[in-house]
């Protein structure tokens, strides 16, 4: 991904492009996660000061929680935590439950890196819930996914395996395969748990090959790490080795010094056994510079343990009493906590299985007391009716098509001589009545105001409320100032209005009217109630997809303009700025290619090194701005003395020229650097100064070469170099070719 963030937005001038520079840091920090921690959180951290500065809170919230993840994935859990807990006030303060979903979840990662383990599972369970309230499931594989962690770390590895699978299948039915290769890591560990190396090793395969397809450096650690912990089940230590040292190689890149010092302490293991001492104290240095004693005692722990066992080894007793009396004293801290919040983690996690179980029954036998018998027939057919109009609208998201199929089905539910369905359009507070059917006619499209005190469509949409009216001319004061009617014929009696909304957002109102009083009842009503969730869903899905769509073109516009000006800079960053010719990092590539391609095709290679005559007397009289014109006119006539495509002239030094002509033999180049010097004579250039002509003049030193293994580029351009010298000693203006002659 681009860094260079100005490339692809300009600066913001206006509230709404800073808008979107928020949302592009956003979107760059969540994309740089996977491979630079580090880049990732200072992204985030631009995001929130911008975010900050115009009060868009959406802004703060989001970067608020991609600061607080980027510093979970660099190890510093406090800080982390105090990071969400901002975020989720923020979040929870302005109804942004997308937000809280992912922040909920990776406050449940933070306190699983803690050991943690029944803060972890609460948090999991609120992210679930906030996503069940509010109709959407985008994280539903990650929770499922966080939960069986719980469950391996806690032991129960069934248990974990099927949390693993669903989270698999929920991630490939949403068609996320980046995501697929954390379960199947985690599938992988639990197969090395149960000793079953094959199948261990085939799902961290899997896994590595989504990883490395995304370039999830993160995903890559982990899954060396993984191939190293079978190996070392299998006492293939040499091969587990060469696998956590690629696993650290990786984590050192991305920035992860949590699973960097995982790393060190596992390979210590390893090098303990060869008493590889040396290489084992540079490890445990590097994991004591990386970490903090009061943050991470555990990982502290481990590391004074080694210590203490490597000092012990070499003879050195009190050092090693000292280390081993700071493990013991640490260690003494960790299991008394970590014994206490495992047993809560296990006591939570069963209440909470009894309890569901309970309230699944509760819920049965209620259903079954409550209902009659002879509304059974009614009611399936009913909610059959519902789930076919559900699947056939939210499957498509032009709203067009989605109105015309919700009218097409709502007659077989209802006697609805009016039914239409408004659109909200909040920043102006206005509603748009943008299908409304009296009699089976399409009427034209009304607009409402919010505040119209005589809408019952402004009503519903103020207060949030469905209206059932059995007959509007006894019941309409509850509403409005007067009755209202919309039809063009005979007046409606009996009314129901449903507000749409999707994440407690409004995004319109379904409306359904009879002729006859006391035409709906509370089953109506209900039938109405379901289908303005769907109804909700897919007109937000519509919407999404309309701007979404919107979204892509503009990204692809940038995109294309982007292309544009890198090549543009490419250009730029090879051609001189003075004289429009080919600068020397342009000649260095082309000149390696070039010479490559004549080896390989055995071919003759001509360089020419292009020398002004007594150029600096010429500045030094004439003046700088003539010197630079002169240059530039030289430059000119040389490379249009130049024909074909394939050969390059370019500036080699202040008045110094080269041109490099592959396929051209000696008489070639004697030819073309011949024309080159009488094409200067002949624009008759005054040159006062010069101590050989009154005019301008060259000196050229050219060298042929049929460029072989026994040669190299740097000996080629030296021998044009002698041969410019030797047509410096013998007069200039002129040409020399190089010869075995001149070289001695």
């Amino acid at each position: 991904m681009e860094y260079k963030i100005n490339s692809l937005i300009e600066q913001a001038n206006n509230e709404e492009e800073t808008i979107k520079k928020i949302e592009l840091y956003c979107e760059i920090s969540k994309e740089l996660e996977y491979y630079d921690i580090n880049s990732s959180f200072d992204f985030a951290v631009k995001g929130y000061s911008l975010s900050k500065k115009v009060n868009y809170i959406d802004g703060v919230t989001e970067c608020l929680y991609r600061k607080g993840r980027c510093t979970w994935l660099k190890g510093d859990y406090n800080k982390s935590i105090d990071i969400l807990n901002k975020a989720i006030i923020v979040a929870e303060k302005n109804n942004l439950y997308k937000n809280q979903v992912e922040i909920y979840n990776n406050l449940g990662n933070v306190y699983v890196s803690l050991v943690n383990y029944d803060k972890a599972y609460n948090y999991y369970l609120k992210a679930l819930k906030v996503e069940e309230d509010n109709y959407f499931t985008s994280y539903k594989y990650i929770i499922l996914n966080n939960i069986g962690i719980i469950y391996s770390e806690l032991g129960n590895y069934e248990k974990s395996l099927e949390y693993y699978f669903r989270s698999q299948m929920e991630s490939e039915a949403v068609k996320n395969e980046k995501f697929v290769s954390i379960p199947l890591i985690n599938i992988a560990s639990v197969y090395n748990n149960q000793k079953k190396y094959g199948k261990a090793f085939d799902y961290t395969n899997k896994s590595l090959i989504i990883c490395e397809k995304y370039n999830d450096k993160i995903g890559i650690a982990h899954a060396y790490n993984s191939f190293s912990e079978i190996n070392l089940n299998q006492n293939k230590k040499k091969e587990a080795l060469k696998n956590l040292k690629n696993a650290l190689k990786v984590a050192k890149e991305v920035g992860s010094k949590d699973f960097e010092v995982k790393i060190l302490l596992e390979i210590n293991k390893i090098l303990m056994e060869e008493k590889a001492f040396i290489e084992i104290f540079d490890n445990l240095q590097q994991a004591l510079t990386i970490y903090n004693e009061e943050e991470k005692d555990s990982q502290v722990a481990e590391i004074y343990k080694q210590y203490a066992f490597i000092y012990e080894e070499i003879g050195k007793c009190e050092v090693a009493y000292k280390y081993l009396k700071k493990y013991i004293d640490i260690e003494k801290k960790i299991l008394n906590t970590d014994t206490e919040e495992r047993l809560k983690s296990i006591n939570l996690l069963y209440k909470s299985e009894e309890a569901r179980k309970e309230n699944e029954i509760f819920q049965l036998k209620n259903v079954e007391l409550k209902r009659k018998k002879e509304e059974l027939e009614k009611a399936y057919n009913n909610i059959r009716i519902i789930s076919e109009i559900g699947k056939n609208i939210i499957s498509t998201t032009n709203i067009g098509k989605i109105l015309s199929q919700i009218y097409s089905h709502i007659n077989k539910l209802m006697d609805s001589f009016v039914f239409g369905i408004g659109i909200y359009d909040e920043e102006n507070q206005k509603i748009y009545n943008e299908f409304f059917i009296e009699d089976n006619k399409r009427q034209k499209k009304r607009i409402i105001d919010l505040n119209d005190p005589k809408s019952y469509t402004a009503w519903c949409m103020r207060n949030r409320k469905k209206i059932f009216i059995s007959n509007q001319d006894l019941e309409y004061k509850q509403y409005v100032e007067e009755k209202s009617f919309y039809t063009l014929g005979e007046k409606t009696k009996s009314l129901i209005y449903c507000p749409l909304i999707v994440e407690k957002k409004l995004v319109g109102v379904i409306t359904v009217q009879s002729l006859k009083e006391n035409a709906f009842n509370t089953n109506t009503v209900d039938i109405i109630e379901a289908l303005s969730s769907y109804i909700a869903i897919a007109i937000k899905n519509a919407q999404k997809s309309e701007a979404l769509s919107k979204e892509i073109k503009e990204k692809e516009e940038a995109q294309t303009k982007l292309v544009s000006l890198n090549s543009k800079l490419l250009n730029l960053s090879q051609i001189d700025g003075l004289t429009g010719v080919a600068n020397r990092r342009r000649f260095d590539d082309f000149l390696d290619d070039v010479w490559n391609i004549c080896r390989r095709k055995n071919t003759v290679l001509s360089v020419a090194i292009i020398d002004i005559d007594f150029f600096k007397e010429y500045n030094d009289n004439y003046g700088h701005i003539l010197g630079d014109y002169i240059i530039k006119v030289v430059a000119k006539t040389l490379d249009s003395t130049l024909v074909r495509n394939s050969d390059l002239i370019a500036r080699y030094g202040g008045d110094e020229f080269i041109a490099v002509m592959p396929d051209t033999d000696i008489d070639g180049i004697k030819n073309i650097c011949t024309k080159m010097i009488e094409n200067i004579n002949q624009l008759n250039i005054e040159h006062r100064f010069s101590k050989i002509s009154n005019k301008l003049t060259l000196s050229i030193g050219a060298a042929c070469i049929i460029p072989d293994s026994d040669e190299c580029i740097e000996k080629f351009l030296q021998r044009a170099d002698i041969a410019l010298y030797k047509a410096k000693a013998a007069g200039r203006n002129r040409l020399t070719i190089f010869s075995e002659e001149i070289g001695g």
